[in-house]
């Protein structure tokens, strides 16, 4: 399971793909993070997750190998971009457009590279015990 949260209720979807180091439940008690989300939530759907194998998502699983084939699949095409878009799935011209920036940004096996260093490389919790704070 990937840990997300929907904030808002406006027309368009928002996705925050955020990097290394987020948690979406602790992202509130930062108040650059939450004077970002408040503002984007008013006009969007706006929606934020944690990467799979970080903060509150399940660890990495063999469901890996599916996401990176359905990628390389997909990249590019009408389909990944209604996914990608879901709010502007009915919105031919939009999709289009989508599904020809998303080919031009990279091939398919480019971006299936990408995706399988995502969700093989990104597990965080072995790294845990190295993190110090101040004791306050």
């Amino acid at each position: 399971m990937v840990g997300y949260q929907v904030v808002g209720d406006g027309p368009i979807d928002l996705v925050f793909a955020s990097g290394l180091g987020n948690h979406i439940d602790l992202a509130w008690d930062l108040a650059p993070a939450a004077a970002l989300t408040r503002p984007l939530a008013s006009i969007s759907r706006y929606i934020v997750f944690d990467r799979r194998g970080a903060a509150v998502s399940d660890p990495i699983s063999r469901d890996a190998d599916a996401l990176v084939g359905l990628v390389e699949q997909t990249w590019g095409t009408s389909d990944m971009a209604r996914m990608a878009w879901p709010s502007r799935a009915d919105d031919e011209e939009f999709i289009r457009l989508g599904a020809r920036m998303v080919r031009a940004s990279a091939s398919p096996r480019s971006a299936a590279a990408q995706a399988d260093y995502y969700t093989r490389h990104m597990d965080v919790r072995a790294a845990l015990p190295l993190i110090q704070a101040p004791p306050w």
